[in-house]
């Protein structure tokens, strides 16, 4: 029996095909500024790992997995749009700006996340 995670993984990887073969078809690259840069967000480190990985983790009961879920997204996420900069001369700026962007957020979100956890709040109630 195939996981979960693995069907939405797999959801995922089909959209950002169908996007990249729909987009090659209708040769919006060509029609849109930056098109390679663009089409290189949105299908890979977008669709094909951030959405399924936050759909995941907002989705998940377990709080370690939830974690696990934005970490994997925002981080790796980051990391290839970082990677993806060096290819494309023509949109360099742009992925680098949100590549640290994607990386910003995780490191904010993490602290956050820890300073809520402290132990500051361990007997402080909501009202």
């Amino acid at each position: 029996m195939v996981s979960r995670e693995s069907r939405v993984a797999l959801a995922a990887l089909s959209v950002a095909a169908l996007v990249v073969a729909v987009s090659l078809a209708l040769n919006l690259e060509a029609m849109l500024p930056y098109g390679s840069t663009i089409l290189y967000l949105v299908a890979f480190p977008g669709l094909a790992l951030l959405v399924p990985q936050l759909y995941l983790a907002r989705t998940t009961d377990d709080p370690g997995m939830c974690k696990w879920h934005r970490r994997a997204g925002l981080g790796l996420a980051g990391l290839m749009t970082l990677a993806g900069a060096g290819v494309d001369p023509s949109g360099r700026t742009a992925m680098q700006v949100i590549g640290v962007g994607l990386l910003i957020a995780l490191l904010v979100f993490e602290a956050v996340q820890g300073y809520y956890e402290s132990s500051l709040f361990e007997g402080a109630s909501a009202e």
